[in-house]
């Protein structure tokens, strides 16, 4: 085999092993679904170019979750909602939808006016330089 070609095995090998250890609970499940020894994995796994591409897939799927839950959250909203004013649930299931409506809403409202004055610190950071 070739050098070009040799490495272009290692390339496939290597992303095989990143798709198992996304999919996979442990290394050693992951290692053995993408055809390859733990060994061999351990040692990829120390590449700093492996693990920023490790990295990036893993921010991708998360990234994906997320967006995936933001075009649920009407649906979640709705759901609460629905729940509160339902005169004929159980009172503690009213009251739960609407402990969690709440505290979402808290912790929402919370993550937004930290970000506004994470952002109005940057500015500040960036005009003083």
């Amino acid at each position: 085999m070739t050098q070009p070609r040799a490495r272009a095995k290692g390339r496939k090998a290597q992303e095989k092993l990143l798709a198992a250890l996304l999919a996979n609970p442990s290394f050693e499940q992951a290692a053995k679904a993408a055809g390859i020894s733990p060994s061999t994995g351990l040692r990829w796994r120390k590449d700093p170019e492996f693990q920023e591409r490790y990295r990036q897939l893993r921010e991708r799927m998360l990234e994906s979750a997320v967006n995936s839950l933001h075009n649920s959250a009407l649906t979640f909203a709705d759901t609460l909602r629905e729940i509160c004013i339902d005169k004929d649930a159980h009172p503690s299931a009213r009251a739960q939808a609407a402990r969690n409506g709440l505290e979402g809403l808290m912790r929402v409202t919370e993550h937004f006016d930290i970000l506004k004055r994470l952002e109005a610190l940057e500015k500040s950071a960036g005009e003083a330089q």
